[in-house]
């Protein structure tokens, strides 16, 4: 008989840090057997059963970016009874939770202290609010008996608990369209900005980029693709709308909705972009590597290491988007150049983040056998 994984998931939207746990969660099917507990109001509920393994609803209303929640200290202690009643119905003695700022996980623990308790972090602090971070953090520290950091920029952040593990993460499967081939037509660019419609991921950044870039060449194409999260989400688009329409480049920017086919989409493109202000590993940045895209990333936490400080892709400053249009314009301007160093990089980062790795680090984790 399997030993079981409990997985807490308070995500309401697809986000890389579902997609990462359900593919490593996949590798380990036959050692394992994995439930999840997600939102009431979730939409991710459809991707998960996908993959066949069992979920169950809690009206969770956990801290994150918004003061409010810290008034439903009762909901909190709510959730953790019945997780806690869950996991003794189904004789589950580990729990996962997949992210530093859902706290029952914390709570369970103090009302059953021999479980396997291990905790995902995949945010830098200076992603939120400092000083809740930092709170969250002791508690997680003090309780788990294990801590993922998705990159070493985590666990540098975190300060190096002795119970902290560096636990890269690889999403992308089999290949299924031909390899990417070089520009196209590098005067007529199509750049990719793939991530969610949300303030910090930087796509402001991108379109000011473009806009020097379209001064020069006026074929190039940015196209944005991405999830609206919420009225506050809806709103930021809009505001890139507007500038685009300000700047004169509106028939040349597109605004997509969220990508179901990553690898198509990539492959389709000439480069992505990704200028986000905090990221602690970057899934977008390693999937283009991994597909052999050019990458144009922002020195935000993960992307260096993922890109090896620069070596295999280009690195540019947080919000600067002029380096960041003089590195499109290089791209434009070194076609032959760009895809050998695309090349290298997607053969250095197969072999860093081969999940061969990963999966090994998870699976001794929970059977509670990992040494440093």
């Amino acid at each position: 008989m399997h030993k079981k994984i409990l997985i807490i998931e308070n995500s309401l939207y697809f986000t890389g840090g579902l997609k990462a746990i359900l593919s490593i969660a996949d590798l380990l099917r036959s050692e394992f057997e994995f439930h999840f507990i997600i939102p009431a109001k979730s939409k991710i509920g459809m991707e998960i059963t996908e993959k066949g393994f069992k979920v169950v609803r809690l009206p969770f209303l956990e801290i994150n970016k918004s003061f409010n929640t810290l008034i439903y200290l009762p909901r909190l202690y709510r959730n953790a009874r019945k997780v806690q009643k869950y996991m003794k119905k189904e004789s589950i003695t580990v729990l996962h939770v997949n992210d530093v700022f859902n706290m029952v996980g914390c709570m369970v623990k103090r009302f059953e202290p021999g479980i396997h308790l291990v905790y995902h972090v995949r945010l830098l602090k200076d992603s939120y609010i400092a000083p809740l971070y930092l709170f969250f953090l002791r508690w997680v520290k003090k309780y788990a008996s294990y801590i993922l950091c998705v990159s070493e920029a985590v666990r540098k952040d975190i300060g190096y608990p002795f119970n902290s593990v560096v636990m890269y993460e690889n999403p992308v499967k089999e290949e299924l369209y031909e390899a990417w081939n070089g520009l196209k037509e590098p005067g007529s660019l199509r750049i990719l900005y793939l991530a969610n419609y949300v303030r910090g991921k930087g796509q402001e950044y991108g379109l000011r980029a473009f806009i020097e870039v379209h001064k020069k060449y006026p074929l190039t194409t940015l196209v944005f693709a991405g999830d609206i999260t919420g009225p506050a989400s809806e709103k930021y688009k809009q505001s890139l709308v507007s500038e685009a329409e300000k700047a004169g480049v509106a028939s040349n920017v597109i605004f997509n909705g969220k990508v179901t086919d990553v690898e198509k989409e990539m492959k389709y493109c000439d480069v992505v972009l990704n200028l986000s202000e905090s990221e602690s590993f970057s899934f977008v940045c390693l999937e283009a590597m991994l597909y052999g895209v050019p990458l144009i990333a922002a020195d935000s936490g993960g992307p260096a290491e993922l890109t090896a400080k620069g070596d295999k892709a280009f690195l540019v400053s947080k919000k600067d988007h002029t380096a960041a249009s003089n590195a499109l314009l290089y791209l434009i301007q070194h076609p032959k150049e760009v895809k050998e160093r695309a090349t290298i990089a997607r053969k250095w980062a197969i072999k860093k983040f081969d999940m061969t790795y990963s999966k090994a680090i998870l699976s001794r984790v929970y059977a509670n056998t990992f040494i440093q």
